[in-house]
């Protein structure tokens, strides 16, 4: 199959120096902006030249395809937004402007491919910040399909990622439930119960590096738990015999509940299953008492707006705000009766149910999308 270099089908971008002009607001944006799983701009900030980090010099249109070149098996890429026409792009990415000899949507597609990551990657240098250059993005490939072909690929592909983004946003409202059915239930009851006065342990995990093993027992960090439930997808593990060791006093059970007091502070995430790991220091380990709340209540609780906020005002440090056990075990709560915490419960665990069956569809979705995006650049659609 013929191929063409994408530096072949891109126009140049104009770049300029906002320091030269201090007093000019724009809009800027930067590495942060592009979220690598949404794969669009999520965010930007309005800047002055004189504020304007030095990495501010490219000028971006509306349809510009945008491609990190940090981490890129991250994939972190996305097409400027309307509103975004004339902002100011980082050095940190390529900018890709679609010439009328490609399609931008077909365009946008090629570098979100299988094939365009695995070519990256296996170009990127640094062990520790992997990169590539603009150089490198510029000299790849991609098919060189006709126009109209680029366009009918393109709506192909546009169509089953239309349809992936829908089951995500059910998604994402089934995640808001929880939090709404709380506030409505238990929004206005007084917080004037200790939180350790419901629970029969709050501790943290091993305060000391565990000897490592390259197979085994999962160990966990806070990254773990911040999507509020426990991945055990981890790089780090341990022995059976150093796990034994790390649990033998608080040994994590079915019911128990982690807690994020380091960074992402104030993410709690219930125990579903009776999975062996361990954690570190960051996690605080908190034992509901069962004849005193519920843990599907306690978990919700914690991750209210009020004890966000209590959390908020006793973090201590700047870099690397944390939260302490003491202050934890002081968090005021609210005790409803246990009724109407299980019935809360109940009412949580029918929507993990239905998130279950969502994210098993979602899966499917992305086998999907994977093959038709294979076929479609071997021009087999």
């Amino acid at each position: 199959m013929r191929t063409v270099k994408l530096g072949d089908v891109a126009a140049p971008v104009m770049t300029w120096n906002p320091s030269r002009q201090p007093e000019v607001e724009f809009e800027y944006i930067d590495l942060s902006a592009v979220d690598n799983q949404s794969k669009a701009v999520t965010s930007s900030s309005r800047v002055t030249g004189s504020e304007a980090p030095s990495r501010a010099r490219q000028k971006v249109a509306q349809g510009d395809v945008l491609v990190s070149t940090v981490r890129p098996n991250l994939n972190a890429v996305a097409v400027v937004p309307p509103e975004l026409d004339g902002a100011t792009a980082s050095t940190g990415f390529t900018v890709l402007r679609p010439t009328k000899e490609v399609n931008g949507q077909f365009l946008f597609h090629w570098v979100r491919s299988p094939q365009f990551i695995g070519d990256m990657v296996r170009q990127a240098t640094g062990a520790s910040y992997p990169a590539v250059s603009d150089r490198i993005v510029k000299n790849s490939t991609l098919p060189a399909f006709s126009i109209d072909e680029q366009r009918r690929i393109a709506a192909i592909l546009d169509h089953a990622d239309a349809l992936r983004a829908k089951r995500r946003q059910v998604l994402a409202h089934l995640d808001t439930l929880p939090q709404a059915v709380f506030t409505e239930m238990f929004g206005d009851l007084p917080l004037n119960t200790a939180l350790e006065s419901v629970t029969t342990r709050i501790t943290d995990g091993t305060h000391q590096p565990p000897t490592w093993s390259d197979t085994g027992i999962p160990f966990l960090f806070v990254s773990n738990i911040t999507s509020g439930q426990i991945v055990l997808d981890t790089k780090k593990f341990i022995s059976v015999e150093t796990w034994r060791e790390l649990t033998r006093r608080a040994p994590i059970e079915v019911g128990d509940i982690l807690y994020s007091t380091v960074g992402s502070f104030g993410i709690p995430a219930v125990v579903r299953e009776d999975s062996r790991f361990a954690f570190q220091r960051h996690i605080a380990h908190i034992k509901p008492d069962p004849a005193k709340v519920s843990s599907d209540f306690l978990a919700a609780q914690l991750a209210s707006t009020s004890l966000k906020r209590q959390a908020i005002r006793t973090a201590r440090g700047v870099a690397q705000p944390t939260v302490n056990l003491g202050d934890i075990r002081r968090f005021a709560i609210a005790i409803p009766s246990l009724a109407a915490q299980e019935e809360f419960a109940r009412v949580t665990a029918q929507t993990r149910a239905k998130r279950a069956l969502v994210e098993r569809a979602i899966a499917a979705d992305d086998e999907l999308f994977a093959s038709l995006q294979s076929r479609a650049f071997r021009g087999e659609l």
